[in-house]
């Protein structure tokens, strides 16, 4: 009998991506944003304020049952129609954290920083909006 209640209170955690791991601990109070579909939440830290004109770097860790998921970084003026003129450069640490180096954004206004998880030939976006002064 005990068996069975234990095994019925963990049902929820198998359910809930959130539950299967917990992220780094620079990451646990941050912000996070949950992916278009739901399956995955992405937790991130953006510097505040993102500077103009300037390279900066966007740290992600990413909340999923399936830990062998790629993830791309990527950033876009949607009312100007385009995004960054680079490419970030994206390294993944030992503890499954991400870094995108060489963001960034060259006029002021409203950005989106794109984070595409991908698990197989399925991707999810999540996305985040920010102004730049």
């Amino acid at each position: 009998m005990r068996r069975w209640l234990i095994c019925i209170a963990l049902l929820p955690c198998l359910l809930l991506p959130a539950c299967a791991v917990r992220p780094p601990v620079e990451f646990r109070d941050g912000p996070q944003v949950t992916s278009a579909v739901g399956t995955y939440q992405v937790h991130y830290q953006i510097p505040d304020p993102i500077p103009l004109n300037e390279p900066f770097s966007v740290a992600a860790w990413i909340a999923t049952p399936n830990r062998e998921v790629d993830l791309s970084v990527d950033a876009a003026m949607p009312h100007h129609h385009h995004g960054m003129n680079q490419q970030p450069r994206l390294r993944r640490s030992r503890d499954g954290s991400y870094t995108a180096d060489g963001m960034l954004f060259h006029m002021p206004g409203d950005w989106e920083i794109y984070f595409d998880v991908t698990d197989g030939a399925v991707t999810e976006r999540a996305q985040i909006s920010v102004e730049i002064e």
